[in-house]
């Protein structure tokens, strides 16, 4: 008698203890692949004269569809996601649950208003209805889960709001258990895009993918992804940024796709490179932008930097020293430049006096190398015409592009050019012949004698150039061969031209193998 005392106790302690604490289950909700949510813009949401049109879907994104008889203003906005916020199930078990009663709920949506809320809670209790007495919660959860949006016609396309002219939410009548997380417009569309893209990067983080640079797999976690929406791994690209930092050539950080040209983003720079690296790419980033200022000088005593005013007038912020832009010698108001070789002789005649000491030796020493690179300049060298850097051709043709600022250039008439096409009309050769053919004949002998040895020794490698026809011996188990008749690199194995061995070789079944046994 004391134990089933005990046992109803326990169980109406348990009951109160149910009943009086809330439960909350997260539902989300199924999409086969995309669905589309569109909106009325709120400055047509209470006009009658125009007519809605379908709504233009876009991947990943957002576009605008205009509506006949209104302006870009009055239009549709839509845009398409793959991944909608869950539903907030928040519910009570009274005591008589599940013989008598059902859970006592409230149901809420980021995305829906509370019309919609209202018809989807007379649902619930329509299966409640239907299966009284029995466990109704995993029903409730697997019918929002997969129909509820078939429920509300909207399984490919969702309609968001209304919304009042002022873009808040249209306040409606509706069940007091549905509880709408809609706001306005603006801030409706922005948190959906949001909990879209936040799905989407934790989706591409767990999933495994390759890296085309070192062809090998990882996590998405351990990529890097470009606003061009190209991945390469973090240690490649970790390479490639502190390579190209360290060398001062930080105008070629830009994605490793050979087909884009999309630049890396500061913020991925200061993930993948070391804190004394990234410092130095603001410096050399800063100091680019600086050079590329016509009117920014450097002060001759100090270094710092200072504007150029009229007429060659510079006067620096920190020392006050005021000087000439052009020579870089104390402001001569009405006078022309010194010439290096005349300041020059100055120091050369001071020394002669005897009045030299250490520093004027060094002076004399900057104004010797000033002018022997001035001279080399003028000699050897051709302003880049977009930038106004000096750039000297070491060798090939004379299409040259600036390292500067990328512009291409002729070197023989200095004109900025955008292809090939300026050399056509003979007015400026592309090659200046007889120098090159001078350059080329002792190198190309050197290379022939090479290659006739090789295949004096393993003429069964002999593979035939698809361009030129001569043969050239294939490399240990390597399929790309570099042919030294015509500098043109192929593969054995296709006997095709290959112009970029990422695009040529691979493991997909249209790629060629790059080493395979003989």
């Amino acid at each position: 008698m004391g134990r089933s005392r005990k046992l109803i106790k326990w169980k109406t302690l348990y009951n109160e203890l149910i009943s009086r604490y809330n439960l909350q289950i997260s539902v989300n909700v199924d999409i086969s692949e995309n669905i589309i949510l569109w909106a009325e813009h709120p400055s047509t949401a209470d006009s009658s004269s125009s007519v809605g049109s379908e709504p233009s879907s876009t991947i990943d994104g957002s576009s605008v569809a205009s509506t006949s008889g209104a302006s870009e203003k009055d239009s549709m906005h839509s845009f398409t996601v793959q991944s909608l916020p869950p539903f907030r199930l928040v519910y009570t078990l009274p005591v008589s649950y599940p013989s008598h009663s059902p859970p006592l709920f409230t149901l809420s949506s980021m995305w829906l208003n509370s019309a919609k809320l209202s018809r989807l809670c007379s649902a619930l209790d329509k299966i409640w209805a239907e299966q009284k007495g029995q466990v109704v919660l995993y029903s409730w959860i697997e019918w929002l889960q997969t129909q509820s949006l078939t429920f509300l016609g909207m399984f490919e396309k969702l309609e968001l709001g209304p919304y009042t002219v002022d873009g808040e939410i249209c306040r409606q009548d509706s069940d007091e258990r549905a509880s709408s997380g809609c706001i306005s417009f603006e801030s409706d569309i922005a948190r959906l895009l949001r909990h879209n893209e936040e799905r989407r990067n934790e989706e591409f983080c767990k999933a495994i993918h390759t890296c085309y640079i070192c062809f090998s797999e990882h996590l998405g976690k351990d990529f890097a992804r470009l606003p061009c929406q190209h991945i390469f791994c973090m240690d490649c690209m970790q390479t490639l940024a502190t390579v190209h930092v360290k060398e001062g050539s930080v105008n070629k950080l830009n994605c490793p796709d050979t087909s884009c040209r999309g630049s890396i983003p500061p913020y991925l720079l200061k993930e993948l490179l070391e804190e004394e690296v990234f410092q130095r790419w603001e410096d050399l980033v800063l100091q680019r932008s600086l050079d590329a200022m016509m009117d920014i000088v450097y002060c001759p005593r100090c270094k710092t930097v200072c504007i150029e005013e009229e007429d060659n007038f510079v006067q620096c912020t920190k020392c006050f020293y005021s000087f000439c832009s052009l020579c870089r010698q104390s402001w001569h108001v009405g006078q022309e430049c010194m010439s290096a070789e005349a300041r020059l002789k100055i120091l050369q005649g001071r020394r002669n006096m005897g009045q030299s000491d250490e520093d004027q030796r060094r002076k004399e020493e900057e104004l010797r190398n000033e002018m022997m690179n001035m001279n080399y300049v003028r000699r050897e060298a051709k302003q880049c015409p977009k930038c106004k850097m000096a750039i000297s051709k070491s060798e090939g043709c004379n299409k040259m592009v600036c390292s500067n600022c990328d512009q291409f250039f002729c070197f023989k008439c200095g004109e900025a050019i955008k292809g090939y096409d300026h050399f056509a009309d003979g007015q400026c050769e592309l090659f200046v012949e007889v120098q090159e053919i001078a350059r080329w004949q002792p190198e190309a002998l050197l290379l022939q004698q090479q290659a006739q040895a090789e295949l004096e020794l393993w003429p069964e490698r002999g593979r035939q150039c698809p361009n030129c026809r001569q043969l050239n011996v294939k490399t240990r188990n390597n399929n790309h061969i570099y042919c030294w008749a015509c500098r043109s690199s192929y593969c054995c194995l296709c006997y095709k031209v290959v112009r970029r061995t990422s695009e040529h070789y691979g493991s997909g079944p249209s790629k060629c193998r790059q080493h395979t046994a003989d």
